[in-house]
């Protein structure tokens, strides 16, 4: 089957994430619980404070516990490197610009003490951007041997094999059908056994300290303050957004997620969309499928790409009975150009409504002279979110 694109993890086709937001709530504040989302740019020490994490008695990033170097260490942009050997202040190559700070685990966020990662072997502390601790959307946003982790929406270490994760977090994997695996906790004991207290957090499937209230947890997670972990809401994801609310997604996986604006594509730009949040009040679209079979009598000329587009209506609001009187139902161009999809691509036939007329479905097909088998693609409705996808033939 051909991929799809998902804002929610499975589904009956392959799915991937596209648009879930789970940024940090806030920086790096003394008087806030020090952990992954309020230490991004420091490490934890042994009392709670978020330190630099440039010391060479507290070196760390992401909101990891702070570490002490040995003395044939030196605390490189937060990773303990070997003072010698390569010509310079890591393993395997100096400095290492555009390397990955901890490889297999190492010092990459929301990971408890990453043991077994150790000190960024043959690339060393990675400057420019992108590496352990840094904010992201994509994974291209990150540096080598890190990826965008979907629920914190940090850059993290990646993996291949359990064999390169540490023992507080041994399961190599993908989260939320992300590209990229990471090292995943799996018990609360295992990541105890890395830093005293650690906890394995639901939300993100990482080592972390224990979280006091819904501010030390990622966006659309609460905290469950008797074991003190982050965890998201259970809900019904028929019934989109159903207990998860506007601005959010029941994802397949039955748990609640904040869905992102999604600008990465050449498509949308801020001159053809405003920005959309939480606050706005148009159709949220939250699913995009790119069908197995594309629809070539759609098209008297070029290639088709048949999609299905899933959106949900604001809160108080319904979709029309007639796909005519849709609120500015778009597709973009590459070239940002904006085509009325009701007039223009969808009949009536392939207009579905659920969920007392309060989510819909739009099955239609775009025709490329250009592309012959990839397509990308954006998508949005009036004061509604945007969404860009990747169509094949």
């Amino acid at each position: 089957m051909r991929p799809a694109v998902f804002l929610a993890v499975g589904g009956p086709r392959r799915g991937f994430v596209l648009a879930v937001l789970a940024a940090p709530l806030f920086g790096c504040a003394s008087d806030a619980l020090c952990n992954s989302y309020s230490c991004r740019s420091g490490c934890c020490d042994a009392s709670g404070m978020c330190q630099s994490g440039q010391s060479n008695n507290a070196c760390g990033v992401a909101g990891n516990a702070c570490m002490r170097c040995s003395l044939a260490e030196t605390c490189n942009l937060g990773v303990c490197a070997a003072s010698s050997g390569g010509g310079g202040a890591s393993t395997g190559g100096g400095s290492a610009t555009g390397g990955g700070a901890a490889t297999g685990g190492g010092a990459a966020t929301g990971g408890g003490a990453a043991t077994g990662g150790g000190s960024a072997t043959g690339g060393g502390a990675a400057t420019g951007g992108g590496t352990g601790g840094n904010p992201c959307v994509t994974d291209s946003q990150c540096a080598s041997g890190f990826g965008c982790h979907p629920v914190t929406r940090i850059c993290t270490s990646t993996c291949g094999s359990a064999n390169e994760c540490p023992t507080s977090e041994r399961t190599c994997a993908s989260v939320n059908g992300s590209p990229s695996m990471f090292c995943l906790c799996s018990t609360d004991a295992l990541c105890a056994s890395a830093v005293p207290m650690a906890v394995c957090h639901p939300a993100t499937r990482k080592c972390g300290p224990k979280c006091a209230t819904g501010n030390d947890c990622p966006q659309g997670a609460t905290c469950n303050t008797g074991p003190g972990v982050c965890s998201f809401a259970s809900c019904n994801n028929a019934n989109q957004p159903d207990t998860c609310g506007y601005g959010n997604i029941c994802s397949l996986t039955s748990n609640c997620a904040a869905i992102f604006d999604d600008r990465t594509c050449s498509n949308i730009s801020s001159s053809n969309r405003p920005a959309w949040s939480s606050m706005s009040t148009g159709p949220v679209i939250y699913r995009v499928d790119d069908e197995a079979v594309d629809d070539a009598s759609a098209c008297a000329s070029g290639t088709p790409f048949t999609t299905t587009v899933y959106a949900y209506a604001a809160p108080g609001m319904m979709f029309p009975a007639m796909k005519s009187n849709l609120p500015g139902f778009f597709y973009y161009l590459a070239n940002g150009t904006a085509v009325d999809i009701p007039t223009d691509l969808l009949t009536p036939s392939n207009y579905t409504l659920f969920a007392n007329d309060t989510v819909m479905s739009a099955r239609f097909t775009a025709c490329s002279s250009t592309a012959p088998s990839m397509l990308t693609v954006g998508f949005g409705f009036t004061n509604g979110n945007s969404v860009c996808a990747v169509l094949t033939h």
